[in-house]
């Protein structure tokens, strides 16, 4: 499933704590010192900006510049189990789409799904099965939204404007390397 990004946990989601001292007084080194409690970061998220890096990708092609990308963690929970993945954050997708192995992970039954057409992956139209998820981006508060899955081999995972672009402000700064996602308040 997508296969294109080598290096995809060197440096995934990365985000800043703007504040200055910790519960104990003492005062904060960057990143390594955010308290990692569940509960801190959701009351985090909600205060502070989360920041993420983009992600480099090599190219397949020799000589040619790699690719850097808004990808970040993500976990989607189904009425079986919850799984980890990958995704990129797609501001030109018009929903989240996942592949289909991972509907078949969690335990959707895909027969139960509304089936659409989406256009424009692997440059043609392709059949999705539409339904509602749970999903959770690292640092984030869980979100129900639509979600398609597809039996494609390009396709491991876009975060897309139906449903979570609704609930975050989401700010894209490919020159500082880094991009926001912020619940609406």
């Amino acid at each position: 499933m997508g296969g294109c990004f080598l290096r995809l946990w060197q440096g995934i989601c990365q985000w800043k704590y703007f504040g200055k001292h910790n519960e104990k007084g003492k005062r904060f080194k960057g990143n390594k010192n955010v308290p990692s409690s569940p509960v801190r970061y959701n009351l985090l998220a909600t205060f502070y900006k989360m920041k993420y890096r983009y992600l480099t990708s090599m190219n397949n092609v020799p000589n040619k510049p790699h690719y850097r990308r808004p990808i970040v963690d993500v976990e989607l929970c189904g009425p079986k189990k919850s799984i980890g993945t990958i995704a990129l954050v797609d501001s030109g997708a018009d929903y989240c789409l996942f592949n289909i192995e991972y509907a078949k992970a969690i335990g959707i039954d895909i027969n139960k799904c509304e089936k659409d057409m989406t256009v424009g992956v692997e440059g043609g139209s392709k059949e999705i099965f539409m339904t509602e998820l749970e999903i959770q981006v690292k640092d984030l508060n869980k979100v129900k939204v639509p979600v398609g899955f597809i039996d494609s081999r390009s396709v491991t995972g876009l975060i897309g404007q139906s449903g979570f672009f609704d609930l975050h402000k989401i700010k894209f700064e490919r020159d500082h390397n880094s991009f926001e996602i912020n619940p609406v308040k």
